[in-house]
């Protein structure tokens, strides 16, 4: 992470002369949204004493078709002022962030990782019904090619009763060497609620091919639920020092992330609740905001380094 006295000049070179634009664009969208809370309760408190009262109001046809057309007005302005604002910020606070933390990684703001790679990780094994993401990075670190980004995936649960957000968060992907040929996986025993279900079907319906697989290392085994096609090559992925790295991390970020190592490649989910790199309300200068998507966009270096993912390529 970045010291203090990093992140002041950073925001005083990089944000503040950003600032009176972007708070434009955040009092115009803040002017329309409350310009829509204004009409949509003067229509509540008009239509709601017509009501209770059952008084008759010449014209009252007029008048509702007024608060129609004004708070219609009023949705279609808020929604360009905040697709406006959400552009304006990715573009002028989340890409400079970007480029200071991760010098030389591209940014795109719509684009998303691909749904092949979200299947081919194996990582979470059922048909989904929706996949949508935003804020797509990718670029080399270390030597390692990757590509990241915020994926919002859904599914039904296995029984087909209900829908589940089967996975939401940050999705990373990291192209490795042929020293990773086989397949290795690890869940967390210890997951959020939402998808418990869909963990404990992924224990009952393992990967083909798969054993079950213990480290001998009594912490590590108690945090993940490891399967491998391959015990030789998981034991030389996973060995002492990645192990803990890998618990380390999860100690930091406090979120039980998945990972696998397949076919040369490296994927792992962080399951996180909150959109990412979004505004915060109607402040772009907001610093405490701005030191979370510092802590987002570091977890991307983050496990390129502290995992040692060079040394598999």
């Amino acid at each position: 992470m970045h010291d203090t006295a990093s992140f002041e000049t950073f925001y005083s070179e990089k944000i503040l002369p950003a600032l009176p634009q972007l708070g434009k664009e955040a009092n115009e969208l803040k002017a329309w949204s409350t310009s829509l809370a204004v009409f949509v309760s003067l229509a509540v408190i008009f239509f709601g004493l017509l009501i209770l009262t059952e008084a008759e109001v010449e014209g009252s046809w007029m008048i509702f078709l007024f608060f129609a057309f004004m708070i219609v007005l009023c949705i279609y302005q808020y929604a360009r002022s905040k697709d406006a604002y959400v552009d304006s910020h990715k573009i002028k606070i989340i890409q400079e962030v970007i480029h200071h933390v991760a010098p030389g990684v591209v940014f795109k703001p719509g684009k998303t990782v691909s749904s092949k790679a979200f299947k081919a990780s194996r990582l979470y094994q059922y048909e989904y019904a929706t996949f949508e993401g935003e804020d797509y990075m990718e670029g080399i670190i270390d030597g390692v090619p990757f590509q990241s980004s915020e994926l919002k995936v859904g599914c039904t649960d296995p029984d087909g009763r209900r829908y589940l957000r089967s996975f939401s968060g940050l999705f990373f992907a990291a192209a490795l060497g042929s020293n990773v040929a086989e397949g290795t996986f690890l869940w967390p025993r210890q997951s959020d609620q939402e998808s418990e279900r869909l963990n404990h079907y992924y224990k009952l319906l393992p990967i083909p091919g798969t054993t079950k697989i213990k480290t001998g290392d009594k912490e590590f085994d108690d945090y993940f639920y490891i399967r491998s096609s391959s015990p030789a090559e998981s034991a030389a992925i996973l060995n002492p020092r990645r192990r803990q790295s890998i618990l380390q991390i999860c100690r930091a970020i406090q979120r039980p992330l998945s990972c696998s190592f397949v076919a040369g490649r490296c994927y792992i989910g962080i399951p996180l609740q909150d959109n990412l790199l979004e505004p915060a309300g109607y402040d772009p200068g907001n610093k405490e905001a701005i030191r979370e998507y510092f802590t987002t966009i570091s977890l991307v270096t983050t496990l390129i380094r502290q995992l040692q993912l060079q040394e598999l390529r």
